[in-house]
């Protein structure tokens, strides 16, 4: 995918999240006031991540669910010092070499960095099922061209 088009996609697709929200087909909790950005930036992150993530190699075993296994790599990664560091232990943690997704997102979580590790470490099973939701409705939209 060339730049120029991989930005225009990933525009479309941040326009969309936006759609979902504004519709509330996903939620984000109400009373965080001006923190509520961070949930909504983490949680696409996160589904950009989970989405990419071939599951059929990580999660072998019956017993083993990916939702349990993503959540156990998000709280791993969560312990590096940056943003830009969690996104690539995360990465790394689930074999990834890339992720298509704004570096803007990245920025903005790095910004409110104290806000974003917070809902790692104590929201790391929230913030995981948002993403995994979005995940699916991204997922969805795409198979119908919808973005």
């Amino acid at each position: 995918m060339s730049s120029d088009k991989e930005l225009d996609y990933l525009e479309k697709e941040k326009e969309y999240v936006e759609k979902l929200i504004m519709e509330e087909k996903i939620t984000f909790p109400l009373d965080q006031g001006e923190k509520i950005e961070t949930y909504r930036n983490l949680a696409y992150l996160l589904a950009k991540i989970y989405w990419r993530a071939d599951w059929s190699k990580i999660a072998k075993s019956k017993k083993i669910r990916a939702e349990d296994v993503f959540q156990h790599r998000i709280k791993v990664a969560g312990a590096v010092q940056s943003i830009p560091r969690f996104v690539d232990k995360l990465c790394n943690l689930l074999s990834l070499q890339n992720v298509a997704i704004s570096s803007k997102i990245i920025d903005e979580l790095e910004k409110e960095q104290k806000e974003t590790k917070r809902i790692l470490r104590e929201e790391s099973i929230y913030i995981s099922r948002k993403a995994i939701e979005l995940a699916k409705l991204l997922r969805e939209a795409r198979k119908k061209g919808e973005f």
